[in-house]
């Protein structure tokens, strides 16, 4: 395996490194704020600010959907992600072990 090789692997490695650790904090984040808002609304219900079916209930409703999306669309990413990494180690280890055969 060349010197070029490696430091391409190393690279790739690192990019889906950082591009994993930001998913994972980018859906704390989101299932965060899922939890913030569910609190809320269910507070607001609870305390006769808001009825179910008004625009404002309909509204909270909506932007609970749109973070299920997201977690969803999060959730998916970082799966491919971490399945691309180890496809990665995958094929970087039969590289060095036909180096190795080869020696």
């Amino acid at each position: 395996m060349s010197r070029s090789a490696i430091h391409g692997f190393m690279t790739t490695q690192k990019q889906y490194e950082s591009e994993i650790t930001n998913t994972r904090n980018q859906l704390e984040e989101l299932q965060q704020e899922k939890m913030v808002l569910e609190n809320t609304l269910n507070n607001k219900l609870s305390n006769g600010e808001i009825i179910k079916g008004t625009d404002q209930y309909n509204t909270m409703i909506s932007e609970i959907q749109t973070l299920d999306s997201s977690i969803d669309t999060a959730t998916t990413n970082l799966e491919q992600y971490l399945y691309d990494l180890s496809q990665l180690n995958i094929e970087a280890n039969k590289k060095i072990e036909s180096v190795v055969d080869s020696l």
